[in-house]
């Protein structure tokens, strides 16, 4: 088999006489989607070929419609394009755009796909190879001697390479019992639970027997390694995600397939250019699951990524600084240096929503999971932050879709850089390096519990927002509930957040455990309010309970009869309780009219705020009322308010007009003092 290194087609892509070829040419290049998407890395790939040799050439996305991209090829063929470089939609469009390409002598080459026909050159990666790769070093490496095979049950042509490649390694060893070989099919539509249930099943009967697993993708291969088999089987499979280099870091898969996707658009380039000027290619004829489907293919070598080679991945530059933060599993030195060119924020967290996998990482969504998840998130914050203010991109809520109306950019939006998914373990090893890196605030962990209307996003952003702007470098944490996101569904988020009671408990008892944490602040807004209480109301009923330094309640939405009675319960959770109240909190007065003008916790009627016995009430109203604003997040977006609360966290001083002078005490009607800032 023929394998074209990458070298070559560099050298290919700087002859002198390239650049010849090029200024006579002109290359037609088909999306099958938008390239911006999942094929963004061929796409950055092909566009620095094209670029590097002043070509020129004429792209179209086809929108997913086999029956455009063939009208738009027809149209490609009618501008007189020298070469077709195709990201076929299917098989039709594929089929249709060959004939039609080969009646008027113009080549085709396939990027990233397998093309069954004589006239396609398909550039692709060696997937026969990869698998063999794959065996080779997991029979190498593998202390044991049994080997479960896990494929695919609807596999596309690279997955069958993939799968042919194992076998021609492991196969002949099992014939000659070097080895047990095993070999199950999986079905790759499973959702996640479903996924991790069946691949259990296949593990469970052979707990003892089985040494080495090599999963089809890196989905089935995330699902093993978190499973109770992590650690007992090794891990190999072909994803060249950033994940699986992530695992590969941690020891937690052993062998990983890289797949330079950049690399794949620039060959396409430098063949077509070739084929163009009439020349011919030294293609490879491949078999597809049947003697004849053959494919002619150009296949560059895949890299096998292993803990002996894995540094040189990440220092070949192909990473951007998120995808080297995750694959350091966000250890705090190296992703802070990473990132220290957009200010970055870590937030751990905890969260009972269910998780999204995806390519580029983890997503949380609004329905709940009903477990606690552990993850360390770094948020960038832009340079040009204005305080209390969460800067992002522009855009209009529909009821069905959200327009966005600018490009998300780190240097003048929050963003999110990287997620990563923690255990225990991890989450303590990572909180502790945090806590002796702190100064400011050294050996003291905030714990943030958001309100209602807030997507995990949205979360993490407030987050960052409110830690950077309070200037806080001890440990951040955040716990996010469920919420559904949305004005609407308040009735349900009001559930959603009391049935995270226990999640959170779990949570905050994780917090508490961590060594060196000298001093834990809880702030709880709105919603999240009600929630934390009886979260905190079931930890203290065991014998074992230490309290809290600080609570803080901010703008809470909780009815105001049922904070009063459980006030006496309140104080004992912690050395100090502060509540922040306004009357300007248009939020709580819609939270009142959907509850029988029954008064909230957190406002301040004309009577005056909720005041309690061992609760420090401050009355917000007069830095809370904007006109045209909701003024229900002022504990983060005043700078009064936030000022009070970075000095409150710093010093623990009280009563609350020592530490911030401005405050004024005010005498209730029954003589109950509490404190206002000035207007």
């Amino acid at each position: 088999m023929n394998i074209h290194r990458i070298a070559l087609i560099v050298a290919i892509l700087v002859l002198p006489l390239q650049l010849t070829l090029a200024h006579a040419s002109t290359i037609g290049v088909l999306w099958a989607d938008d390239p911006a998407g999942s094929k963004y890395e061929e796409h950055a790939g092909l566009r620095t070929a094209l670029q590097a040799i002043e070509a020129t050439w004429i792209e179209i996305d086809a929108n997913g419609s086999s029956s455009k991209q063939i009208e738009d090829a027809i149209g490609l063929f009618d501008q007189s394009v020298t070469a077709l470089i195709l990201d076929p939609v299917d098989t039709i469009a594929a089929s249709r755009i060959s004939k039609e390409a080969r009646l008027r002598g113009v080549p085709v080459i396939a990027l990233g796909a397998l093309v069954e026909d004589p006239w396609v050159v398909s550039v692709d990666f060696d997937y026969r190879a990869a698998g063999r790769a794959i065996a080779n070093n997991m029979m190498t490496e593998t202390p044991g001697q049994s080997f479960l095979v896990l494929h695919e049950e609807q596999k596309n042509p690279e997955d069958n390479l993939f799968l042919q490649g194992q076998l021609d390694v492991l196969k002949p060893a099992a014939s000659v019992g070097r080895i047990s070989l095993y070999q199950e099919t999986i079905n790759p539509i499973w959702p996640q639970e479903i996924a991790k249930r069946n691949l259990e099943q296949y593990l469970f009967p052979r707990d003892d027997q089985i040494d080495a697993v090599i999963a089809p993708s890196g989905e089935a291969a995330k699902i093993i390694a978190d499973s109770e088999f992590g650690e007992k089987v090794t891990i190999g499979a072909p994803a060249s995600d950033v994940e699986t280099l992530g695992r590969i870091n941690s020891g937690r898969q052993m062998a990983g397939i890289w797949l330079d996707r950049r690399e794949l658009g620039k060959a396409a380039v430098a063949i077509a250019m070739k084929m163009a000027m009439g020349e011919s290619i030294n293609t490879t004829t491949i078999t597809i699951e049947k003697p004849d489907h053959l494919v002619q293919a150009f296949l560059l070598e895949p890299l096998l990524v292993t803990d002996k080679n894995l540094q040189m991945k990440i220092d070949a530059g192909s990473l951007s600084p998120p995808e080297k933060c995750r694959v350091a599993s966000n250890d705090m030195d190296i992703c802070e240096g990473l990132f220290a060119q957009y200010r970055a924020v870590p937030v751990l967290f905890g969260t009972d929503r269910q998780q999204n996998a995806t390519l580029s990482g983890v997503e949380y969504n609004d329905q709940r999971s009903g477990k606690l998840q552990l993850g360390l998130a770094w948020v960038t914050v832009p340079e040009d932050h204005r305080f209390g203010v969460v800067e992002r991109p522009a855009s209009i809520e529909l009821p069905l879709v959200t327009i966005t109306f600018e490009k998300e950019d780190p240097k003048a939006h929050f963003t999110i850089a990287s997620i990563n998914t923690l255990s225990p373990s991890e989450f303590h090893a990572y909180a502790t390096q945090r806590l002796s890196a702190a100064d400011r605030n050294e050996g003291h962990a905030l714990v943030f519990v958001h309100g209602f209307n807030v997507k995990f996003e949205d979360a993490l952003y407030s987050t960052a927002q409110l830690v950077w702007d309070m200037q806080f470098d001890g440990l951040v944490a955040l716990y996010s509930w469920p919420s559904k996101g949305t004005v609407k569904d308040y009735f349900y988020d009001v559930d959603s957040a009391r049935q995270s009671r226990d999640k959170m408990s779990a949570f905050l008892d994780l917090i508490k455990s961590v060594p060196d944490i000298q001093k834990i602040t809880l702030v709880a807004h709105s919603m999240g309010s009600a929630a934390l209480i009886e979260a905190l109301a079931d930890q203290a009923s065991r014998t074992d309970f230490t309290p809290y330094d600080d609570i803080i309640f901010a703008a809470p939405d909780v009815d105001a009869d049922d904070f009063a009675s459980l006030a006496s319960r309140i104080i004992t959770f912690a050395d100090g309780v502060t509540l922040y109240a306004s009357s300007s909190d248009r939020a709580l007065r819609a939270s009142k009219s959907l509850r029988s003008h029954m008064p909230r916790a957190g406002d301040s009627p004309s009577s005056g705020p909720l005041i309690l016995k061992g609760i420090d009430t401050i009355d917000a109203t007069a830095v809370s009322n904007y006109v045209f604003g909701i003024n229900h997040s002022y504990f983060a977006n005043d700078r009064s308010v936030v000022d009070d609360i970075a000095a409150l966290m710093l010093s623990g001083i009280r009563p609350p007009d020592r530490r911030t002078p401005t405050l004024r005490a005010v005498s209730s009607a029954t003589g109950a003092i509490y404190w206002q800032f000035p207007k």
